[in-house]
């Protein structure tokens, strides 16, 4: 006994050495592996975005080969690694950074460095500067950033401001992320070599436009630098020479109107194709605008950097209008709330369960097993048990047959499930009039049984994994968590989950390149107070249940072949405008999805989902004209599993193009409802929902609306009825422009020589609201007419 207790206390001081010596070898490691860290833009990041993390490694320690690694907790209890490869020698400096999503509650990340399979560094991030959540970030790409300081204030509503953040940039530093790009809502280019760009962060730009980012650039003199990336088919035109000119447009726009003096600048002769002039004096474009998908590019023929712009008074004004006469709807993007990928994952789950190709089982059957079962387990079981006189055995008959139903539902619902890893993409796609094509895809990852499964874009495209929100402990760290995914930043390296769930599909997003897919062509005339006209599927996918909505009405087209054209009837029906509204009307309260059978009600709950992913899951309204259509083309490169097979992949898309349409026909001008554009006043004490255009509280409202200046307009409609969701509409009034007064509308119809009353010399009129504790939508009007 004493020589076992001796020899246990030999082993135990030994094991405790060693123990030791092992915790001192990682400390010194440690000591020996210096990381700097740098969170974001100079610490400057979005909380529900993607954010680099840039690191500087000094390594006084040994050669290494291996990886670092970026550990962000996930869902409650574990955490997602993003991992770079590593290797570097001893005394050397290397610079390595990854790209994480940033998570509002997400305080504590842990960076870790390898060496093989051995960990040589460990250290927490901490995630705390959230303040930058409701700042707009605008990207500053220039060879002399203290010129441009002054672009420090972004297009608002009226009455309200938004705080901005100018970011300094350069090809060091410029993302090669799309959703790290998405963090700016406006880019800034002047004085700058777009040259020095490679290709990765040059197309990331253009992805970034089309999906509605500014790009802003400015040119003079430095034109050939901040233009010479530009050699493609994205920004076309022609350029003349530089010359100088005697200006009162600078002035005139910086303090609306108030101030007209004349500066000299230098600018250039240049004509952009396909573009919007925004700005023109002495013959020369000064500014001018391009849409390109849902975005913009602004080109201005001066130098932003140089005289009058830098110390003068008025800059950071004028720089502000610039922005606002480019891209009008960056005022309504500035209320409305970013969102990031995050919180669209229930969304998009709900919308992959719904794909008709994974099956499922008919619940006609479940409900029989379970009448059965209750059948057998209550009344039958006790009635025979009772004869037998062996009742006390219930407590193992129930357990028993629970288990053989259970089984029985088991094999009832295999032919609902699925055998072989699958993937469910989802596209949406928004074009333009010249068919620049915008395109976001997803894809939900469904797996036969719990497994270890690596993902892979054949085409080698990126994939970025999407976790659920994580409202936890703030304080919550990945120490004792279990590891959810690990992404591979490096190349085509693609995403591996550890324990995959059947009841759960894992989801990510699909770096998508510039996609050319043509687009809707459209001839829509003006027909009494309707449209008529023809619509022809000009794009290369197959597309269902198309429909052509305005603000108030829709037309169904249905299915449209490739080629194929359709001629617009009779409307098919009437709404209030409301994406929602009409999603709600069309999939699920015209007795589809409950009559339809199951396969039908599932297409219809998933384009209901579908409509609501498209427009950013928001209240919003539809503006001029849209073409909706639906489309189950594959558009998207396979996606390889653990390295082999490709995954069975099956494809949805929601495709969105704006179409134009002219309300002069001849001598006529006819302006249907809700197409008479409008303005709100500032001043009011009713809160404004940008997405719904509805107004809510207690208070009083001025709305300007304008019709063409060029137009006699013999009647006025204005919609006074069901302006209230509560029932209560508002008191209308319009203003006497003869005594300068408001009074109550009397008939929404005004035509004749009333209408002298109300309209001044540039065909405007103003009403006001008045709500009562209650909400009201914004009035639509309808106005006809002759051609001055």
């Amino acid at each position: 006994m004493k020589r076992l207790t001796t020899g246990s206390l030999v082993l135990i001081i030994c094991f405790t050495v060693l123990l030791c010596f092992g915790m001192r070898a990682e400390a010194a490691t440690s000591n020996k592996i210096n990381v700097k860290v740098e969170l974001g833009f100079n610490n400057n990041y979005k909380i529900g975005y993607s954010a680099p993390i840039n690191m500087t490694i000094d390594n006084k320690y040994k050669d290494i080969q291996g990886e670092v690694e970026i550990r962000v907790p996930s869902s409650s209890g574990k955490y997602v690694s993003y991992v770079k490869q590593l290797s570097m020698q001893k005394d050397s400096q290397k610079s390595i950074t990854i790209n994480v999503p940033i998570g509002g509650n997400r305080i504590n990340y842990k960076v870790l460095i390898r060496n093989g399979k051995d960990i040589v560094y460990q250290d927490e991030i901490k995630i705390d500067n959230t303040a930058n959540n409701v700042t707009e970030f605008i990207g500053i790409l220039s060879e002399d950033k203290d010129s441009l300081t002054y672009i420090n204030l972004v297009p608002s509503p009226k009455g309200m401001s938004v705080l901005t953040k100018p970011i300094m940039l350069n090809e060091k530093n410029f993302p090669e992320d799309f959703l790290v790009l998405k963090n700016f809502s406006i880019l800034v280019v002047n004085n700058f070599d777009t040259t020095k760009l490679n290709k990765t962060q040059y197309e990331v730009i253009k992805q970034w436009v089309k999906d509605g980012g500014t790009l802003l650039i400015g040119t003079g003199s430095n034109h050939a630098k901040t233009l010479g990336a530009f050699k493609d088919d994205f920004i076309k035109g022609s350029i003349g020479k530089v010359t100088t000119v005697n200006t009162s447009k600078i002035n005139n726009l910086a303090t609306n109107g108030d101030n007209n003096s004349k500066v000299n600048m230098d600018v250039l002769d240049m004509n952009i194709e396909n573009s919007k002039t925004n700005m023109v004096d002495v013959g020369v474009n000064l500014v001018q605008s391009l849409s390109i998908g849902k975005g913009v590019v602004g080109v201005v023929a001066f130098d932003l950097g140089q005289s009058p712009f830098v110390g003068w008074n008025n800059n950071s004004q004028f720089a502000q209008r610039l922005l606002e006469i480019i891209n009008p709807k960056l005022i309504d993007l500035n209320q409305g709330m970013n969102k990031g990928l995050e919180q669209n994952t229930y969304m998009l789950r709900d919308i992959m369960n719904q794909f008709s190709e994974l099956g499922s089982a008919k619940t006609s059957n479940f409900y029989i097993i379970i009448f059965i079962y209750i059948l057998v387990v209550a009344p039958l079981s006790y009635i025979v048990l009772k004869k037998l006189d062996k009742r006390e055995l219930m407590w193992i008959t129930v357990p028993v047959i629970a288990i053989i139903f259970g089984f029985i539902v088991f094999v009832s619902g295999a032919g609902g499930r699925i055998n072989k890893v699958t993937a469910n993409v989802v596209s949406t796609i928004y074009i333009d009039k010249d068919g620049n094509s915008g395109v976001s895809t997803y894809g939900g990852i469904f797996t036969p049984k719990k497994m270890k499964l690596k993902v892979q874009s054949k085409e080698g495209k990126k994939l970025f994994n999407i976790s659920e929100p994580n409202y936890g402990d703030p304080s919550q760290s990945t120490t004792n968590a279990d590891l959810e995914a690990k992404v591979y930043t490096d190349g085509n390296g693609g995403i591996e989950y550890y324990n995959t769930s059947i009841l759960q599909n894992a989801v990510v997003q699909i770096q998508q390149q510039n996609l050319a897919l043509g687009k809707i062509a459209a001839e829509i005339k003006i027909k009494e107070n309707g449209f008529t006209g023809e619509v022809k599927n000009s794009t290369k996918l197959a597309l269902e249940d198309c429909y052509i909505l305005t603000p108030s009405e829709y037309y169904k087209i249905g299915d449209l072949k490739v080629g194929e054209s359709k001629t617009l009837t009779a409307k098919s029906g009437t709404y209030q405008g409301n994406i929602n509204e009409f999603a709600n009307q069309i999939f699920m309260n015209n007795g589809n999805y409950n009559t339809s059978g199951m396969t039908q009600s599932n297409d219809n709950l998933q384009k209901m989902f579908m409509f609501n992913l498209m427009f950013n899951q928001n209240n919003a309204t539809v503006d001029g004209i849209t073409f909706v259509g639906f489309s189950k083309t594959a558009i998207e490169a396979p996606l390889i599993i653990n390295n082999g097979a490709e995954a069975v992949k099956n494809e949805r898309n929601i495709l969105v193009m704006p179409l134009t349409v002219s309300f002069k026909e001849g001598n006529n001008v006819n302006y249907p409802l809700g197409f008479v554009p409008y303005e709100i006043v500032p001043g009011s004490t009713l809160q404004y929902e940008i997405y719904s255009k509805r107004f809510n509280g207690n208070g009083i409202v001025e709305i300007e609306y304008s019709i063409d200046k060029e137009a006699n307009i013999e009647t006025i409609d204005i919609e006074l009825d069901k302006l209230s969701y509560k029932g209560v509409d508002p008191i209308v009034k319009i203003y006497n422009i003869t005594n300068n007064s408001y009074e109550e509308i009397k008939n929404k119809k005004i035509t004749g020589d009333v209408l002298k009353k109300y309209l001044d010399k540039n065909n405007k009129f103003k009403i006001n609201l008045q709500v009562t504790n209650g909400d009201s939508a914004i009035p639509k009007v309808s106005a006809n007419g002759k051609v001055k």
